[in-house]
Parts: C-alpha cells; sequence; structure tokens
C-alpha cells in the first residue's frame, strides 16, 4: 500500500503580545506628617501661662530637635526670661538666639518674612514660629481630646480669635503642609491658644500674620 501522507503540523500559535503595563499612578500630594505634640498654654503650671504662647512655641520647637526643656515651672522661668517681656510680649529675636543656643543654628527672625521662607524651612526639616494677630482655620486635632481655654469646641470645627486688641499679638508654630510643598493648598499649625493643631489655608495664613512680606516668622538661613 502506498502509504498515506504525514499531515503537515498544525502551525504554531504565535505568542500573544506582552501586555504593556499600566502606567503608575502619580500619588496624589498627601499630608506633610507632624510629630511635634502640641503644648497647651493654658495648661502650664505656670502664672504666666497664659501669655507664654511664644515660650510655648519656642518649646515646642526645641523639644522637636531633641531638646530636654519640659513644661516644668522651672524650665518655663528659664525660657520665659530670655524671650518674654512684661505688657510688650515676646519677642521674635529673642526666640530666635534662645532656639540657636539650643542647636538650631540656622534660626534667623524676621519682620519680613514670606511663603517661600516657610516653605523652605520646612523642607530643610523645621518648623516655622510664626507671629500673628489672628488665627483661624478648622481644626485638625485635639491631642488631650479637648481644649483647656475652648472647652466645647471638637475636631472639624471653625475656629477663629483675634489678638489685636486687647493684646500684643500671639505666637503659633507650622509643622506641616497638605499638597505639593512649594504651593500647599493648607498648612498644619500647632496652636498653643487652642492646644491643638490648626488646618490653614494659604489665604487665612495670609490674613492671620498681616500678608506675606511682612510675616513675623523665624526662618531657616
Amino acid at each position: 500500500e502506498t502509504p498515506a501522507p504525514e499531515e503537515a503540523p498544525a502551525p504554531e500559535e504565535a505568542p500573544a503580545p506582552e501586555e504593556t503595563p499600566a502606567p503608575e499612578e502619580t500619588p496624589t500630594p498627601e499630608e506633610t506628617p507632624s510629630s511635634i505634640p502640641v503644648i497647651d498654654q493654658h495648661a502650664l503650671d505656670h502664672a504666666k501661662g497664659g501669655v507664654f504662647c511664644g515660650v510655648a512655641t519656642a518649646l515646642m520647637m526645641a523639644q522637636a530637635n531633641g531638646s530636654t526643656l519640659s513644661t516644668s515651672n522651672k524650665d518655663l522661668t528659664s525660657i520665659g526670661n530670655q524671650m518674654y517681656f512684661t505688657g510688650r510680649g515676646t519677642s521674635g529675636s529673642d526666640m530666635a538666639t534662645f532656639l540657636r543656643q539650643q542647636g538650631i543654628e540656622d534660626s534667623q527672625f524676621t519682620t519680613e518674612g514670606t511663603f517661600d521662607d516657610i516653605h523652605k524651612s520646612l523642607q530643610s526639616g523645621q518648623p516655622v514660629p510664626l507671629g500673628v494677630n489672628y488665627t483661624q482655620g478648622s481644626i485638625h486635632s485635639l491631642p488631650s481630646g479637648s481644649s483647656t481655654r475652648y472647652g466645647g469646641v471638637k475636631v472639624g470645627d471653625y475656629h477663629s480669635k483675634s489678638f489685636v486688641n486687647p493684646g500684643n499679638g500671639h505666637w503659633v508654630l507650622i509643622t506641616g503642609v497638605e499638597g505639593d510643598p512649594n504651593n500647599p493648598s493648607a498648612y498644619i499649625i500647632n496652636d498653643p491658644d487652642l492646644g491643638g493643631t490648626l488646618r490653614a489655608t494659604p489665604a487665612q495664613v495670609a490674613r492671620m500674620a498681616e500678608g506675606s512680606g511682612s510675616f513675623w516668622v523665624v526662618k531657616q538661613n
């Protein structure tokens, strides 16, 4: 018999082209975290606690840089003697001197500070003491669960306070941002008067501190 012709082998299937991986999504800018504890000036065990916003601000920054200074009456008195003047408030230049003595050597006080100064200081790894005439923004956190001065407030509430009349202004500590570090959508602020943190927009910060270019700020050169 004539052998049947061999069947031609079936052509191999071409391998399916590899799928092009989907491009990774650009992460949405998140809040720059702050691990700097808030000091509630109205909870301090000191006769001048009510006017020691600048002392509390300087102490928060010093502690964030490893200082062993505490909220003891002795330490608060010592810090206050270096920067607080009865009837005049806290000296920004003396605060900067204190911070340099605590090892934060690039601390410089200016009355012509800008948002750029704030951003550069934060990006250097340092929080920013800011002198203000008002505070305003949404309450971002209340570490102790409540505020000594404002007992009924809660996280998420809008909060504002004027320190213009009477008063000699107020000090707060900017600790982080939300969004683009060079163009934030909001700033996270330790407020010793509130005993908590505020989330304030750039417009709110500008009003609090009388406008970029006129900020009373301790910046990092």
